[in-house]
């Protein structure tokens, strides 16, 4: 059997096969867009590109076969420059949203968008959960927060910004949270994701604080809170006058998440009955979420200090101090509770990691990078929404949440996190917009029978017209045109499903960039 080296590692493999199956075959990890198992080499996307014999030109992995004494160089800077060039290449004419504007504005995170396709669905419970996942306290948000989310709102170019506070206001007092509750609340202690044995102090319970708790807690990490004050909530409740946060609102919400099971011990001050040191000492792992802290008494624990707070490494919120996390106020100041929360939850996905955590199968893109689309335009302008003003009726206007759910436009993907495009983009440093020239125009996605086709984001790769053909599918795919307006079309104006047929979740789980995608309950996992 002939033998080869990749980077430097000799491989022995199969007469005929090429040199990405002789890369995966050892371990070793080689790109690819357009190239399936089972499938034929189209050789469209060059983003699997090597250098072979240390020869100038590169070529493709998945269409070159492997020859006796062949010398694969698949790792070094050149190759990384020719995967990045082919990617920016791909970017150039790929007229998809990775993120939605409004979820890009929401500090928090909101799958926004995710939010008003289950609305517009009718299912409102469904909704609220997928709310109070990210928002943590979308009641109280619905009253105090500035909606960032609603000034990037595309729509807002073409007529107006969605009400995405009023609704996400109006869903969590309609369905309020609680620990028994299967529907709206998402509040669910004692997951698989547990990690034995592991207890985390937070010192803090105003909106960081308690996001972090909130998400330690249903992930089955029991947490203790620790404040000075002799109530939870922070800032919330000291800093926000009762006519524009009722009271009533911030109970119940502050209630349904102490009720997961985390303990409280509050009028306790970190610094004088307790010491960050007696927190490392008996706990796993330590979150300060404490609000503006002075930069001597950060000094004074050991902590670096930066112009405006603690200094903290970028996404992880770790502190100098191994262990110690910190999220809020504490990093500087912070005028909307939305980003607090936002930061509680990252970094308790980051203490989650720290304490052992089974890491993510696949490395993915952190939630702001993404691919921008340009401007989207409604075929109708959207007439005026009236939602009831603070404080909001629990079931009132509920009828006229799904007429405005149905105006979103949708225009993020409906699985990022699913895009090999993004997370190779991502990966190699490719530039979203190096060759901007002239896109093809957007086209409005094609829904139908649980699946959706959207053209702008189709890189032409052929995969799905392969499964198709094999599959024997009723209509099947064809590409249209040539050159570059060349497409994936559906022939003879037919539906997806008269199209695919079975074979339509086949092409879904295939395709690389989600431009045919399966919209199923699975997006609304928790």
């Amino acid at each position: 059997m002939p033998k080869i080296s990749i980077d430097q590692r000799e491989v022995e493999v199969k007469p005929g096969v090429t040199i990405l199956a002789a890369a995966r075959s050892a371990g070793v990890h080689i790109p690819a867009l357009c190239y399936r198992e089972l499938c034929r080499p189209n050789v469209s996307c060059m983003v699997c590109v090597v250098r072979v014999n240390g020869q100038n030109r590169f070529v493709p992995a998945c269409a070159t076969p492997v020859e006796e004494g062949m010398k694969v160089e698949s790792d070094s800077p050149e190759v990384h420059a020719a995967r990045k060039g082919a990617l920016e290449l791909l970017l150039s004419d790929h007229r998809g949203e990775c993120v939605a504007p409004c979820q890009s504005g929401c500090a928090a995170h909101l799958d926004i968008q995710l939010m008003f396709s289950l609305l517009a669905q009718g299912k409102l419970e469904d909704a609220a959960r997928t709310a109070r996942k990210r928002l943590v306290l979308p009641a109280v948000l619905g009253h105090i927060c500035p909606a960032p989310c609603q000034k990037a709102c595309r729509r807002a170019s073409v007529d107006r910004p969605l009400a995405i506070r009023d609704l996400h206001g109006l869903l969590a007092q309609a369905f309020p949270a609680s620990p028994n509750s299967a529907g709206a609340s998402g509040l669910q202690s004692g997951s698989q994701e547990a990690i034995a044995g592991k207890h985390v102090a937070i010192a803090g319970a105003g909106p960081a604080g308690l996001a972090a708790a909130y998400q330690l807690q249903r992930k089955g990490i029991p947490c203790t809170l620790f404040d000075k004050q002799p109530q939870t909530g922070g800032g919330l409740r000291y800093g926000v006058a009762e006519e524009q946060l009722p009271r009533p609102v911030l109970e119940a919400e502050l209630a349904a998440i102490v009720s997961l099971g985390m303990e409280l011990r509050l009028e306790v001050c970190l610094g004088e009955k307790l010491s960050l040191a007696d927190l490392r000492s008996q706990f796993d792992a330590v979150l300060l979420a404490l609000g503006e802290t002075p930069a001597e008494t950060l000094a004074a624990w050991g902590l670096t200090a930066g112009p405006k707070g603690l200094v903290v490494e970028p996404h992880t919120f770790k502190t100098n101090i191994p262990g110690v996390f910190a999220a809020g106020g504490i990093l500087g100041p912070r005028k909307l509770a939305v980003r607090s929360i936002g930061e509680g939850n990252l970094a308790a996905a980051a203490i989650m990691e720290y304490l052992g955590a089974p890491p993510k199968e696949h490395e993915e893109p952190p939630p702001f990078y993404t691919v921008r689309a340009g401007n989207l335009k409604p075929a109708a302008p959207a007439a005026p929404v009236s939602f009831p003003a603070p404080p909001f009726s629990s079931t009132a206007q509920l009828p006229d949440v799904e007429a405005e759910a149905k105006l979103c436009l949708q225009c993020g993907c409906r699985k990022p996190e699913a895009c090999r495009l993004r997370h190779y983009a991502w990966k190699y440093g490719a530039h979203t917009n190096r060759y901007p020239g002239s896109p093809r125009p957007l086209q409005p996605a094609i829904e139908d029978s649980g699946y959706i086709f959207d053209e702008g984001k189709c890189i032409v790769c052929g995969l799905c017209l392969q499964l198709a053909e094999a599959a024997q599918a009723p209509v099947g795919l064809a590409f249209s045109g040539r050159g570059f307006p060349l497409k994936v079309a559906i022939p003879f104006n037919a539906t997806l499903r008269q199209s695919l047929g079975k074979a339509a979740r086949a092409c879904a789980e295939i395709c690389p960039t989600n431009a045919l995608c399966r919209l199923t309950p699975e997006d609304q996992e928790d």
